[in-house]
């Protein structure tokens, strides 16, 4: 079975890009988002916190939905989220 997308991010950019991800045929599983999130965004668990990236770096793929470009690029080139080696 194929491990699922872990968004990380959950307001209104990782919206629109679960909503791309599906329509690609892709499964989201979870989002990592604030504590003050809702439970789903467009029907995904959110997993309230960053604490949570550690433990699912080793269970999906990672998409990162932040709108920010500053921050976005950042975690992108983090290999402490993913490591990608």
């Amino acid at each position: 079975m194929e491990k699922g997308i872990v968004v990380v991010g959950a307001g209104g950019h990782a919206k629109v890009c679960i909503e791309s991800l599906r329509a690609m045929g892709k499964q989201v599983d979870y989002c990592i988002g604030k504590a003050t999130d809702h439970e789903l965004c467009v029907g995904v668990p959110i997993l309230a916190g960053d604490e949570n990236l550690k433990r699912l770096r080793d269970e999906g793929m990672a998409f990162i939905a932040i709108g920010s470009n500053r921050l976005r690029r950042r975690l992108g080139g983090s290999r402490w989220i993913w490591d990608i080696s």
